[in-house]
């Protein structure tokens, strides 16, 4: 556990920083992808994302649910970061 949001931020940096794999950001390990694509779909199912909706992501990860929310038709999709430097990764995926 991190006991100051200083630190969860800090953490956040340094890991994307030191970034080799996308799915760092989503699951934090590699090898994720398929968990995380699991995972995500069983959320949109949960909020029952209908074409037209709006999706607002806090902690996008690697965004894979922003770009599946735009694979089933959402008006927008915007993901949130703690930082500027995992937005930055994620924007460079596209989305």
């Amino acid at each position: 556990m991190i006991p100051r949001s200083e630190d969860y931020v800090e953490y956040c940096r340094e890991t994307a920083r030191q970034l080799r794999d996308v799915q760092d950001l989503a699951l934090r390990g590699k090898d994720k992808q398929e968990v995380t694509r699991r995972i995500q779909e069983k959320i949109l199912r949960a909020v029952e994302l209908r074409p037209g909706d709006d999706l607002l992501d806090i902690g996008c990860g690697d965004g894979t649910l922003l770009r599946l929310a735009q694979e089933h038709g959402a008006r927008s999709a915007y993901g949130v970061h703690a930082t500027e430097e995992e937005a930055a990764i994620v924007r460079g995926l596209g989305l």
